[in-house]
């Protein structure tokens, strides 16, 4: 039949007009009203037209203007006895049917009351068709009791015919796809039929309390919202149990949440392979924003179904051999929440294949793309010990470039790479050791003692790995040598001698970087000495932190001539002292000269300068006291001292 024409349906679903017509004679309520009147439908509106004690009348009177071609009547006369009952299947078929007459007819003008009807067909025709009640009555009705294949034949036919009409709308109208009617129908028949699969398999309360035969998809459950209380908190029933049963972990129930979602048309075109205009159309709303580290949770929605697509498309392309591509589509999926854990095994496929086709069979592999292309791959998959293995081999081509560029930090950088994603690979830890031993190396050379402590981490670190390197071995040892006399001058004995003890066992016996015999006291000691040395004798800051540190390695250990050492430095600064007048600092110095120095002459001549400088300042100021006591200082320092105190010819009062 067409869609458009007038035809009977079962006395179960419209009474025959004999029935109806006694009931209306038997009706005393009746009395004395115009039935046309009573009964006309009121356009746009969703509040039925009838009186409630007519409202039996109102299948009647949709039949009679249907057979009349008044389609848009009756459909709105049926969507009024359809609120009444909305889970009734007998009001729901009688409103599919109606619905897609008006919509299949051409006869309605106005497109937002077309599409709504076809909506409501929609919806309507996927509930009928998986109502296990319906199919029931029509085998009593007919006479015929309908097989399993019989009824799956004549439900696909039914559908393929509806199909057929909302396919040639869409040509008509050119919709995209992802909006197209076909898209939705199939949508509704699929969450339908996984409704009813879900409802068979599990435990859970159906809400529905009319049947639990009754099955529909999406369309259907936002008609109920639009039937108000308490259909309206019916569907959220109905969605919170959607939601359970795609929290349950079997595939069933993550499939009908999916379908019964506003993506579900997207579900639909995953499900048959269009990913394409699944992920063209979700990039290109707003509601698809790269999720950021701060976004907790998994993903909802747009950016769900995005990654799903994302995934499907990757697999494709890992059908295909297009290896970069599905590296590419693999990281977007990431970016869009989507998790990878199932895929790790394709993920590792895709970029050792895809790196490969850049190094191999090259003439100038290209080693930085490489390495690139696999460290991607390897965010993705973690766990995948071949892709590590690959990805070292790049980092060590990578670092042999660097070398040959005269860049050897970042050569070492990537052999240390390359030996953290592979250590057994023995040319891994070859060409590390290699690179090590340089930098231990350069590092002796240039000893920067501002790094003591990062490059004594960094040598240890080296040295868990291969104790037997011999230059990283010195380098430790000079290190650990010069960050041992820091640590002294700071006043710290115990970690200066335990850092010394550590440097004096990294070096064999008889080198030639530690004396025979010598123990960490001496070695404290010698290394502060040498640091003290050679000294600026015109420069008085210098002279001050030589004499401090002598004084610090004497607590150590007092070697041989260091005391006579420190007596010419004291010299030295004693006449500093006095050049600049500053006789009374100059004169308390004298304290510091150790009592083991054999040859403090030059000591003693420079303190005696001192006494005279300020006898002759205390002379001029009146005090002829104390420039005598410091006479008589200068005669017990240096007796030879000339003590010119006048002019010539002036008379020598003191002496």
């Amino acid at each position: 039949m067409g869609f458009g024409e007038q035809t009977d349906v079962l006395e179960a679903f419209a009474p025959e007009r004999r029935k109806a017509l006694a009931l209306f004679r038997a009706s005393v309520t009746l009395a004395d009203v115009d039935l046309e009147r009573v009964s006309a439908p009121v356009a746009h509106t969703a509040s039925s037209s009838f009186p409630a004690r007519y409202g039996w009348l109102r299948p009647w009177r949709a039949r009679g203007l249907s057979r009349a071609g008044r389609h848009a009547e009756a459909w709105q006369v049926r969507y009024e006895d359809w609120l009444a009952r909305p889970v009734d299947i007998v009001a729901v078929h009688t409103l599919a049917v109606e619905a897609l007459r008006v919509f299949a007819d051409g006869t309605e003008t106005d497109s937002q009351r077309r599409l709504a009807s076809a909506r409501q067909a929609m919806a309507c025709w996927a509930m009928v068709l998986h109502s296990t009640s319906y199919w029931e009555e029509l085998a009593r009705r007919s006479g015929h009791p309908w097989t399993p294949d019989e009824r799956k034949d004549a439900s696909d036919q039914v559908a393929e015919r509806i199909r057929q009409v909302l396919r040639d709308d869409d040509r008509t109208t050119e919709r995209p796809v992802v909006d197209s009617l076909e898209l939705t129908w199939d949508v509704e028949l699929a969450a339908a039929r996984c409704l009813a699969g879900v409802l068979a398999t599990t435990d859970c309360g159906w809400p529905v309390q009319a049947g639990s035969d009754l099955t529909f998809g999406p369309g259907f459950l936002d008609l109920l919202r639009s039937a108000g209380a308490p259909w309206e908190a019916l569907a959220e029933e109905i969605d919170a149990w959607v939601s359970d049963a795609g929290r349950s972990g079997e595939a069933s129930g993550d499939r009908l949440r999916d379908l019964m979602s506003p993506e579900g048309h997207y579900t639909m075109l995953l499900e048959t392979g269009r990913f394409d205009q699944v992920i063209a159309a979700l990039e290109a709303g707003t509601a698809t924003e790269p999720r950021t580290p701060e976004d907790a949770g998994p993903p909802h929605g747009p950016q769900r179904v995005l990654g799903a697509a994302l995934v499907a498309r990757a697999l494709d392309h890992l059908k295909a051999k297009r290896w970069s591509e599905a590296v590419r589509d693999f990281e977007d999926a990431a970016s869009a929440g989507a998790s990878l854990t199932l895929h790790e095994e394709e993920i590792g496929r895709a970029g050792r294949q895809a790196g490969l086709a850049l190094v191999q069979n090259r003439v100038r592999p290209d080693w930085q793309a490489y390495a690139g292309l696999l460290q991607r791959a390897l965010d993705l998959a973690p766990e995948d010990e071949e892709l590590k293995r690959n990805l070292a081999v790049g980092c060590v081509h990578l670092g042999r470039q660097a070398q040959q560029q005269g860049d050897q930090d970042r050569a070492r950088a990537r052999f240390a790479q390359a030996y953290e994603l592979d250590p057994s690979n023995e040319t891994v830890v070859a060409a590390l050791n290699e690179s090590d031993t340089r930098w231990a190396e350069d590092l002796l050379e240039k000893q920067p003692v501002s790094v003591l402590t990062r490059a004594i981490t960094e040598l240890r670190r080296i040295l868990d790995r291969d104790a037997t390197l011999r230059p990283v071995r010195k380098a430790l040892a000079t290190a650990l040598y010069e960050r041992s006399l820091d640590v002294a001058l700071t006043g710290a004995r115990a970690e200066a001698m335990g850092l010394m003890r550590e440097a004096r066992g990294l070096l064999e016996p008889g080198s030639d970087d530690w004396s025979p015999g010598r123990g960490p006291k001496e070695a404290v000691a010698n290394g502060l000495c040498e640091r003290a040395f050679p000294v600026n004798v015109s420069d008085e800051d210098e002279l001050r932190h030589a004499l401090d540190v002598i004084a610090v390695a004497r607590t150590y250990e007092v070697l041989p001539g260091v005391a006579d050492e420190q007596a010419a430095l004291l010299a030295h600064l004693v006449g500093l002292l006095c050049r600049n007048e500053d006789y009374d600092e100059a004169i308390r110095l004298v304290r510091r000269c150790p009592r083991d120095a054999e040859d403090r002459s030059g000591l003693d001549r420079a303190v005696a300068e001192a006494y005279a400088g300020r006898a002759r300042r205390r002379l001029s100021e009146g005090d002829t006291a104390a420039a005598h006591a410091d006479v008589r200082a200068v005669r017990k320092y240096d007796p030879t001292h000339p003590l010119a105190l006048f002019g010539p010819g002036d008379a020598d009062q003191l002496w």
